[in-house]
C-alpha cells in the first residue's frame, strides 16, 4: 500500500484514479524516490481522451511537477499538440523543457495498467527534459539543475 492511499485497496485506488480521469481528462501519478533513483510523475488519460501521448517529468518534487503537467494537461486539452523535439520556454525566464519520446513506455505504470488491456501497443509518453537556470540541459557541461533528472528517453 502507499503512505497516500488512507488504506484503500489498489482497486479502490484504480477507481478513484479512473474518476479523476474521467472528471479532469487525465491526472498526474506522481513515483516517490527510491534510495537510488529521483522522483518522477507523468499524466494519465491523455492519450485515451485526448489522442496524445502522455507526458513525464523527472527530478522534481511532486508540488512541483504535478502543476507542471496540470498546466501541460490543459494545454492539450484545449487543443494544443506536443511531439518529440519541441521546444518550451517559459515565460520572462532562461528555462525550457525539450520533448524526448519515452523508450521505455512501461515506467508509466499506471497509464498501462489502466489502457494498455491488450499489451500489444503501449500507451505512448513524451519526457519533459528541463534545462538549468543558464538554458543548459542534463546532458551539457555545467548544467546546474539542482535536482537531478532521470532520462527516459
Amino acid at each position: 500500500m502507499c503512505w497516500r492511499c488512507d488504506g484503500m485497496s489498489w482497486e479502490e485506488i484504480e477507481v478513484r484514479q479512473r474518476a479523476l480521469i474521467e472528471e479532469h481528462g487525465w491526472m498526474v501519478q506522481t513515483v516517490e524516490p527510491e534510495p537510488d533513483t529521483v522522483p518522477f510523475a507523468y499524466t494519465v488519460g491523455l492519450t485515451r481522451y485526448h489522442d496524445h501521448p502522455e507526458l513525464l517529468v523527472s527530478g522534481l518534487p511532486a508540488e512541483v511537477a504535478g502543476p507542471v503537467l496540470n498546466q501541460m494537461g490543459r494545454q492539450v486539452r484545449e487543443g494544443e499538440r506536443f511531439t518529440a523535439g519541441d521546444v518550451l520556454v517559459k515565460d520572462g525566464t532562461e528555462l525550457f523543457f525539450v520533448l524526448l519520446p519515452v523508450e521505455d513506455p512501461y515506467e508509466m505504470v499506471t497509464a498501462q495498467e489502466i489502457y494498455n488491456d491488450d499489451g500489444a501497443r503501449p500507451v505512448p509518453g513524451l519526457q519533459m527534459v528541463w534545462s538549468d537556470a543558464y538554458g543548459r540541459l542534463p546532458w551539457e557541461e555545467q548544467w546546474l539543475g539542482g535536482w537531478p533528472q532521470e532520462l527516459f528517453s
